[in-house]
């Protein structure tokens, strides 16, 4: 009984420091609450959020006079300290924190339109995060109490940083946190708004994708190209999930952007920690490896802009005019909390300045300070921890326009060194404006237009991290043929006589060898699978791996809509499936839908690791799961299920699932 009492005590505390996500202000404007959710409703036609980032206060030490020092000889703490005498890490807020703070205050008072939200892209906390331990008092000090006015209690919607996840909690207590302004309601998630009123009396839909470009990028722009390097078993497994992970946010990510266009958002927005505008090779880039993946996307979906922290100061990038040519604007907030030089020759190539890809610049020169004994490792030249900044956003529905504005606090750092004390905020003469995506466009794009503008483009071509593995392979040579023929088909619309000729040959197309290729195209035809339906179901999202089932010890990938399987063929069957085609073909063309033979539409070899393979593609009879597994009568689902005898019987009941 006690012990009971014991465990329910535990289980109550725990329970306590879980966050209800219902209390948080901005929890229903998330998708994370409902998939359907189309958005929070503004009233008014003007949407105003800020972009802030990198707000994770500082670290600071302090000797521990309390713990003696038991190494002899040691007297003092000063003589103590000098041979590694603990020390204590505290955290405060920067002097450019609160001055940040009071500055979106006083703007957000003094608009006509009020503060609808921030997004906080960032390093929350540094160095290290928060654990469970103390992150009640790191956000009270360092949260709380700085962005205590009533014009900031609005949602914060918040991602992580590479800072935040070096806790040895991860990022989980920064989600569970019980708070009302901070929106983190999980790793990477959707914000919904509509407000005012289109030209097409439509509300106006904005959108924002929060991502996690830790997980997509890595911690640092070479994290992944240093841990594919090291031979350690246990580094090469870690590095293999790294990929996987930043693979599985990546599809999440397109298929976000997807639904966007599908419900025809006017202004789509990504979020994310690290700045990726930097998409080429060049010397002084830091290029990130998801960068060129990120950016193929957002050209394809009209993603307006990208808004990023990390470095510590104001950017603008306009790529437009570059090789890549896309109109999402790039925008660096990182000065929640400190201020660094903006132009450093580490951070972008001079090329990008030359060719004027960079619109704003700040600031250019924050001077350096003196250093003492308790400072942090920000003391150094080139970082300041009195003058920060942050971003403003207004979208007008009835104007169709979103104006973006720059803002210093704290400090005004001149290039010459000086620094100027500001007294609210110092507004820049820089302006964005931001205009609202192509939904015309959207509505002529199909499946094929994605495939190959964004999935086929020269920044989606295998790199050194992104290799695409065998499925994706076979995905993306399939694509290309439906794609190809689909496009072939709509030009030849007019229904002229053609000569039917049978022929059971191999062609090649495009590296990938067709048996019968037009042959089979008839029976396709018969049973009214197009290319586009093909194409459709190819292409919408990724094959599902089955894995390898049934005596014949076949590998089986099935399309996500589960319209289709491709059946690897072993090598001893090859020659015995392509001598029966012809017969396979004659009878269910006579037959057509009245035959119990599975209905295969396409017979194809492609090499998979250097070896030719062949594959069928082929309906999908059991669409339902449930179907499948009571219908197993090749024990595909022998290794997780069990006989049970009942009334004679043989029923199959799953034990794993």
């Amino acid at each position: 009984m006690f012990l009971l009492a014991i465990v329910l005590a535990f289980s109550l505390q725990f329970l306590s420091s879980v966050a209800d996500p219902e209390n948080q202000l901005g929890f229903k404007c998330t998708n994370v609450s409902n998939s359907q959710n189309y958005g929070c409703l503004v009233k008014g036609n003007v949407l105003r959020f800020f972009v802030i980032g990198d707000i994770g206060g500082e670290e600071y030490t302090v000797e521990d006079e309390q713990q003696q020092c038991t190494v002899e000889g040691h007297v003092t703490v000063a003589d103590c300290v000098k041979n590694n005498c603990p020390t204590v890490v505290k955290h405060r807020p920067t002097e450019a924190q609160k001055a940040v703070a009071k500055a979106m205050h006083s703007l957000a008072t003094s608009g006509k339109t009020a503060l609808n939200f921030l997004l906080n892209v960032g390093d929350n906390f540094y160095e290290k995060g928060v654990t469970n331990d103390d992150v009640k008092e790191r956000f009270e000090e360092n949260f709380t109490k700085v962005y205590h006015q009533d014009s900031l209690k609005v949602p914060w919607y918040t991602i992580a940083g590479n800072d935040d996840w070096k806790s040895t909690d991860g990022i989980k207590p920064q989600i569970d946190y019980p708070t009302d302004q901070w929106t983190f309601p999980a790793q990477n998630y959707v914000v919904n708004y509509e407000f005012g009123e289109s030209p097409d009396k439509r509300k106006t839909a904005a959108r924002f994708i929060m991502i996690d470009t830790t997980v997509l990028c890595g911690s640092g722009a070479t994290v992944f190209g240093k841990m594919k390097k090291k031979e350690k078993k246990e580094d090469t497994q870690k590095y293999a999930k790294m990929i996987e992970d930043a693979k599985t946010h990546f599809k999440w990510l397109r298929k976000e952007l997807r639904e966007a266009k599908r419900r025809g958002v006017h202004f789509l927005f990504l979020a994310g920690h690290h700045p990726l505008h930097i998409l080429d090779d060049l010397p002084g880039a830091r290029l990130y490896p998801c960068a060129r993946r990120v950016m193929a996307l957002m050209r394809f979906f009209q993603v307006q802009a990208y808004f990023a922290g990390h470095e510590h100061n104001l950017k603008h990038a306009d790529l437009s005019s570059s090789k890549h040519q896309i109109r999402t604007q790039y925008i660096v907030s990182g000065a929640g909390s400190r201020m660094e030089n903006a132009i450093n020759k580490d951070r972008f190539p001079v090329e990008y300045l030359e060719k004027g890809y960079m619109k704003f610049l700040y600031p250019k020169n924050v001077g350096k300070r003196p250093t003492n004994d308790d400072e942090t490792s920000e003391a150094r030249e080139g970082v300041a921890l009195d003058g920060g900044a942050f971003v403003g956003v207004e979208i007008d529905a009835e104007k169709m326009v979103g104006k973006l504005n720059f803002y210093a606090a704290g400090m005004f750092y001149k290039e010459n060194g000086e620094k100027v004390p500001i007294d609210k905020w110092h507004k820049f003469e820089q302006k964005i404006k931001l205009m609202p995506r192509e939904i015309d466009k959207d509505e002529n794009d199909n499946i094929c237009n994605e495939f190959l503008e964004f999935v086929d483009a020269d920044e989606m071509k295998d790199d050194e991290h992104f290799k695409k593995d065998d499925k994706e392979q076979i995905q993306a040579k399939l694509g290309k043929y439906f794609c190809k023929n689909m496009k072939e088909n709509e030009k030849n619309e007019q229904n002229h006589p053609k000569e039917i000729n049978y022929k059971f040959n191999w062609t090649t197309v495009d590296n990938v060898q067709f048996y019968a290729e037009k042959t089979m195209g008839e029976m396709r035809e018969k049973f009214g699978i197009t290319y586009k339906k093909l194409a459709e179901s190819f292409l919408s999202d990724d094959l599902t791996d089955l894995g390898i089932n049934g005596k014949s010890k076949s590998k089986f990938y099935r399309t996500e809509d589960k319209m289709f399987l491709l059946k690897q063929i072993p090598k001893a069957e090859e020659t015995e499936i392509i001598d029966k085609l012809e017969n396979y073909f004659d009878h269910m063309m006579e037959m057509g839908d009245k035959s119990l033979t599975s209905k295969i539409f396409l017979v194809f070899r492609v090499e998979i690791e250097n070896t030719p393979t062949l594959f069928l593609l082929m309906e999908n009879v059991f669409k339902n799961d449930k179907d499948l597994q009571n219908f197993d009568v090749k024990d595909v689902f022998s290794h997780q299920t069990k006989l049970v005898r009942n009334v004679g019987k043989m029923n199959p009941k799953k034990v794993d699932q």
